[in-house]
Formats: structure tokens, sequence, C-alpha cells
């Protein structure tokens, strides 16, 4: 039932093809980053990282253990030099990684597939992208700096709080520049559904008599229905 079901969307998309002129690839490439990035950016937790042991921290065992399992492991396992080939024009993002690698592989293993997720977009969403791209750097120099905190047993702690008072301003910039540019995409849509809204109330009178037509001769009948 559910291979039928795929079958009748893919046809359906193919036969859309032919009257839009839009490209397959650009469905499959879209479905494939939307599968990758929902599970890791949910609305309330976009790119938010696991809780930390410590004061003010609980166990993040479970966490990890939820976000990654052994699908990620797989994953990594076959293709982490081809996603770090692909990130090695950003020196400094390359020598950040390797020190999140020794200090915290699990999140490693997350920030990577993060990156990797979000490079779908990088064409299609420059500006989107962008911005999580800044977003993630800035994220894994937070982690880096937390753990060295604590493996220096908190000694400089003024330093420590100046860094990451900086470091979690600025993505808190970068997030709220992000939400600007969805609200501003999803009110574009919006005007767009309202102003074929007005042109289909406006030919309703055709579209119903065009609809009776080809049920009438087994016809499909056109996506604007």
């Amino acid at each position: 039932m559910i291979i039928f079901d795929m079958y009748k969307i893919f046809k359906f998309k193919f036969r859309l093809q032919d009257k839009t002129g839009v490209s397959m690839k650009r469905y499959i490439i879209a479905i494939i980053t939307l599968l990758f990035l929902i599970p890791l950016y949910s609305e309330d937790e976009m790119m938010d990282f696991p809780p930390m042991e410590g004061p003010g921290y609980g166990p993040r065992d479970e966490w990890v253990k939820r976000k990654m399992g052994r699908r990620h492991e797989r994953f990594f396992e076959r293709h982490e030099q081809e996603i770090l080939e692909t990130l090695k024009s950003d020196k400094n993002l390359i020598v950040n990684l390797k020190i999140l690698k020794e200090k915290d592989g699990e999140i490693y293993k997350d920030m990577l597939g993060k990156l990797y997720g979000m490079s779908n977009l990088k064409y299609a969403e420059s500006d989107e992208y962008t911005l999580l791209y800044k977003l993630a750097t800035l994220q894994i120099e937070e982690r880096i700096t937390i753990i060295s905190y604590y493996d220096s047993n908190k000694t400089n702690s003024n330093q420590f709080e100046t860094k990451i008072k900086k470091l979690v301003t600025e993505q808190f910039e970068l997030k709220e520049e992000l939400r600007k540019i969805i609200i501003s995409k999803m009110e574009k849509r919006l005007e767009k559904q309202k102003e074929f809204l007005g042109k289909r109330m406006k030919n309703k009178e055709d579209i119903i008599v065009k609809r009776i037509k080809d049920i009438i001769e087994g016809k499909e009948t056109d996506v604007e229905w």
C-alpha cells in the first residue's frame, strides 16, 4: 500500500513537471533536505545543544542516545571525511571541529550532521544558509569554550563570562535575523495565496464547468482545481 502511494506521488510530480517545467531533481533535493533537517531543527530547540553535566545542567546521556542512534553512527563512519572536505575552505571551522571531536565526540557528530544537512540550502535558500552556518560556527565555539572552562576547574571565570556573553549575544542576533527572513517569506507567500484566491473566486464558474467536463470525459483535472 505504501509503495503504491509513493508511486502515485511521484507520478503526480512527473506530471506536474511536464506542465510547469520544474525539474524533478529539485523536488528530490528539497524532500531529502527536509527529512534530514526536521528532526534536527524543531521550532523550540533550533540548533540547541544537549545539556552539559555539572551545576545547572542535567545528565545528557539519554539525550545523546535519543538524538544520535546507530543510524547516525553508520552515517559518519561512511561520510565523515566527505563532509569535512566540503568545509575545508573555512580553516577556522575545521580547527574548531577537530578540537570538538577530541573533547566531545558525540556533539562533534551532531554539529557535523547539521552542517551537512543545511548544505542543500546553500543555493536554494542562501540567506537562511548563511545565518544557519554562522550560528553553527558560533555554537561550536561556545561548546569548546564551556568544555575548556570546566576542564580548567573554572579558572579565569571573568574571561569566560565575557566570551560566553559575546557568543550568546551574537547567536541571539543571528536567530532574530533568521526569524525576520522566515516571517518575510511567509508574508510573501500569504500575499500570493490571497491573490490566487481572488483569481479563483473571480473565475469560479469557469473552474466549476471545467471540473464537471473533466469528470464526464474521464480526464485528469489541472492542479489549479
